[in-house]
C-alpha cells in the first residue's frame, strides 16, 4: 500500500518537472489540494508546486518587461522625431541669424548717420545756450538789486507808518487839549455872565446908596473874586494854548518827515520802474533766444529719438543673436545627447530582446 502510494507520488513529481521542463508551468489544483504537509514526498510537492508558482511571477514579469520593451521601441522613436526636429530648428536659426545680423549692419549705418547730425546741432544748441546764460546772468543781477531796492522801499514804507501812528497820537492830544480849552471857555462864559449881572446889581445899589452904600462893597469884593477866577482862567488857557502850539510845531515835523520819506520811496520806485525796463528787454531777448534753443532742441529731440529707436533696435537684435546662439548651442547639445541616449536606447533594446527571447524559448 505505501509502495502504491510513493509509486503515484513520485509519477506526479515526475508528470510536473515534465511538464514544467516543457515550459508547462500549470498546477492541477485538485492533486494540490490532496497533498499533505505531513508526508514528507507531499510536502516536496508542495515545494515544488511553490517553485513553479514562482516560475509563474518571473514570466509575468518577462511579460512586463515585454511591454517595457515596447515603449523602449516608442521612445526610440520619439527621440529619433526630436531629433529631426532639432535639425530643422537648427536649420531655422541659422536663417534667423543671418537676418539678424544684417539688419544689425542697417541699424548701425542709421545710427553713424543720427550721430553725424546730432553733433552740428549740439555745436548750434550750445552756442544758442552760452547767450542765453549770459542774459540769464544779467537778469539775475537786475532781479537781486530790485530785490534790495524793495526791501529798502519796504523799510521806509515802515518807517513812514511808524511816522503816521506818532501824528496820530499828536492829533489825539491836540483834540484832548481843545476839548479842554472847550470848558474853559464855557468857564470863562459863565463868570463873564456873572461879571455883567453883578456889575448891573452894583450899579443899582449904588444908584439906590448912593456914596455910602453898604451894597456895593459886596459887590465890589464878588467883582473882585470873579476877576480874580478869571485871571486864573486867562493863564490856563494860555498853557493850554501853548501846549498846543507845541504839539502842532511837532505834528508839523513829523508830517514832515512823512513826506520826506515818501519823496524817497517815490525816487526808488523810479528806479526800480529803470531796472524793470531793464529787465524787460531782457526778457524780450531771452524770449527770442529760448524760441531758438526750443527749436533746435526739438530738433535734437528729434534725432535723439531716432537714435534711441535705432539704438532699440540694435539691442533687439543683439539679443535676438544672443538668443539664437544659446538655442543653436542647446539644439546642437540635445541632438547629441538625443543621440546617445538613441544610441544606448537602442542597444538596451537589442540586449533585452536577447534576453527575453532566449528566456521565452524556455516556455510555452
Amino acid at each position: 500500500m505505501q509502495i502504491t502510494e510513493y509509486k503515484r507520488q513520485f509519477s506526479i513529481i515526475k508528470t510536473t518537472l515534465t511538464n514544467a521542463i516543457k515550459g508547462n508551468l500549470s498546477i492541477d489544483a485538485s492533486v494540490k489540494s490532496k497533498l499533505k504537509k505531513s508526508n514528507q514526498v507531499d510536502s516536496i510537492l508542495l515545494s515544488l508546486f511553490e517553485l513553479l508558482h514562482i516560475f509563474q511571477d518571473i514570466i509575468t514579469l518577462l511579460k512586463d518587461a515585454t511591454a517595457g520593451l515596447s515603449a523602449s521601441v516608442d521612445n526610440a522613436k520619439l527621440a529619433d522625431d526630436s531629433f529631426h526636429s532639432s535639425l530643422i530648428r537648427q536649420k531655422d536659426y541659422s536663417q534667423n541669424l543671418d537676418l539678424t545680423v544684417r539688419k544689425m549692419t542697417d541699424n548701425m549705418t542709421n545710427i553713424e548717420n543720427a550721430s553725424t547730425n546730432n553733433y552740428s546741432t549740439l555745436i548750434r544748441v550750445s552756442e544758442s545756450i552760452k547767450i542765453l546764460s549770459e542774459h540769464i546772468n544779467e537778469s539775475e543781477k537786475n532781479s537781486n538789486l530790485s530785490k534790495r531796492l524793495t526791501f529798502g522801499i519796504s523799510d521806509k514804507i515802515q518807517k513812514g507808518n511808524k511816522a503816521m501812528e506818532e501824528m496820530g497820537k499828536v492829533i489825539e492830544n491836540i483834540a484832548i487839549s481843545s476839548g479842554k480849552i472847550e470848558g474853559m471857555v464855557i468857564v470863562i462864559k459863565e463868570i463873564s455872565e456873572r461879571v455883567n449881572l453883578l456889575a448891573l446889581n452894583a450899579s443899582i445899589e449904588a444908584a439906590r446908596a448912593g456914596e455910602y452904600g453898604s451894597g456895593f462893597a459886596v459887590v465890589a469884593q464878588e467883582v473882585s473874586k470873579l476877576a480874580t477866577q478869571t485871571s486864573n482862567s486867562i493863564k490856563e488857557i494860555d498853557n493850554n494854548v501853548k501846549r498846543n502850539k507845541e504839539e502842532v510845531t511837532l505834528n508839523r515835523q513829523k508830517i514832515s518827515e512823512t513826506n520826506q520819506l515818501y519823496k524817497e520811496i517815490i525816487g526808488e520806485v523810479k528806479q526800480i520802474f529803470e531796472k524793470i525796463d531793464f529787465i524787460s528787454e531782457s526778457a524780450t531777448n531771452q524770449i527770442d533766444i529760448k524760441e531758438k534753443l526750443i527749436y533746435e532742441s526739438e530738433q535734437l529731440s528729434q534725432m535723439l529719438a531716432e537714435i534711441k529707436e535705432n539704438i532699440a533696435d540694435q539691442n533687439n537684435s543683439q539679443k535676438l543673436i544672443s538668443d539664437v546662439a544659446q538655442a543653436m548651442d542647446s539644439s546642437v547639445k540635445a541632438t547629441f545627447s538625443e543621440g546617445e541616449n538613441l544610441s544606448k536606447l537602442l542597444e538596451n533594446i537589442k540586449s533585452t530582446t536577447d534576453d527575453i527571447g532566449g528566456v521565452i524559448l524556455l516556455f510555452k
